[in-house]
């Protein structure tokens, strides 16, 4: 802390001072053949975390440690979870009003506890970061994200110890956009990841949601 340049660097390669690396990546870091796309084309056809299908160096959110942690579901129900379309609406203007108040203990009708323990030999950060997809609709719509975040959690932690995190998915992030530009909150069965080994997890959690009951339009 306070160090910059080469103090900084040997900083984290040493530990000292606990400057462990922690960090995700915040962006894809592609293969040299991806620079043949043109700068011109705005389209979201295969660029970004939520589209890309190719090979790449580094995903969106890659990231290791000097330390391992294990991943847990803090409670047996978050293995499957159900929630209504309405129940989803409900709690969409609730988000917003939460957030802008400063308050981050606003939880989802469709929230998601995972103990984080780290099970190596130093302190050190975690960044737990949750995703969320619609198998059914990537196989049919080839505009669907492959996945998209909705939640994360950092937390430190000394060898040994261990605590539990809450992820919350927006109904923003669960909804659709249509080709008119309506948004809506559609039913069916959506896949929820909690890390993934493609981003240097050692463990990782996936869950699904059933949404139930009928579309729900946020914007038209």
């Amino acid at each position: 802390p306070g160090q910059m340049g080469g103090d900084a660097i040997l900083h984290t390669l040493l530990n000292y001072r606990g400057a462990a690396p922690a960090g995700r990546l915040t962006t894809t870091a592609y293969q040299h053949a991806f620079t043949e796309r043109p700068m011109s084309d705005m389209s979201l056809n295969n660029i970004t975390y939520k589209h890309y299908t190719g090979e790449v160096c580094y995903p969106f959110g890659y990231g290791l440690s000097y330390s391992q942690f294990d991943v847990q579901w803090a409670n047996s129900t978050s293995a499957s979870q159900t929630v209504g379309t309405e129940e989803m609406l409900a709690s969409h203007s609730e988000y917003f009003v939460a957030r802008a108040r400063g308050d981050h203990t606003w939880k989802s009708p469709a929230s998601y506890s995972a103990t984080i323990k780290n099970i190596g030999k130093i302190a050190s950060d975690y960044v737990l970061l949750g995703f969320v997809s619609s198998p059914a609709r990537i196989a049919t719509d080839p505009d669907e994200p492959l996945r998209e975040l909705f939640d994360f959690a950092r937390v430190h932690l000394a060898p040994s110890a261990s605590t539990t995190v809450h992820l919350s998915l927006p109904a923003s992030v669960l909804s659709h956009v249509d080709a008119h530009g309506d948004e809506r909150i559609m039913p069916g069965n959506y896949k929820i990841e909690l890390g993934a080994e493609w981003l240097g997890d050692s463990t990782a959690l996936e869950s699904t949601l059933i949404v139930t009951g009928a579309p729900q339009t946020l914007f038209s």
